[in-house]
This record gives C-alpha cells, structure tokens and sequence, in this order.
C-alpha cells in the first residue's frame, strides 16, 4: 500500500541525548530551519515556536507563512545536526549541519 502527503515538512531542531538508551530531548521551542516538500517541490524556511502553548509558525525564505497544500500534512522534527538529502523532481538537497 502507497502512502502519500500533500504537504511533508522536516523541521530542524535542537537535540539532546537524555540516557544510554539513546532518548532524545528536543527543542521545539525557538527557531530553526524547514524544508517543505509538496508537489514535487523542495521550499526551504525557518520555523517559530515562541512558547508552550503556542502553534509552531514556518515561514519561506522571504519570511512569508508557508502556503499547504489542502490535504495530509506529515511534520518530521529532525536533529539539527543530521545529515538528510531530500530528492524532489530529480533535484537534490543536503541538510545544514
């Protein structure tokens, strides 16, 4: 069975390793980097979480709000430091480390 998203999001953030098992605490509250995958599509942005409470914001690099395509959305929160190639439309893209 396929499964697809109109709208996949990776949003970078902050980690830390909590024990020796390897569980993770993250930061999702702050800024950090975006990539937004839709249509075939790579856009990159920032994201904004300014507290608790509060929805996470992802911006474009013009610092405009993302535009969603109408459908399944998929938010991948990903360590700021790994290493991840995103292919869309046969173009490639390596993420900031």
């Amino acid at each position: 069975q396929t499964i697809t998203a109109k709208n996949i999001i990776f949003q970078f953030a902050v980690t830390k390793t909590l024990d020796a098992i390897g569980r993770k605490a993250i930061t999702t509250r702050g800024n950090g980097e975006v990539w937004l995958v839709q249509a075939g599509q790579l856009i990159k942005g920032s994201w904004r979480k300014d507290a608790p409470g509060s929805r996470t914001k992802f911006f474009d690099a013009a610092g405009q709000p993302m535009q969603f395509l109408r459908g399944t959305t998929w938010v991948e929160v990903m360590p700021a430091d790994l290493a991840v190639t995103v292919r869309a439309n046969e173009d490639s893209s390596t993420s900031p480390q």
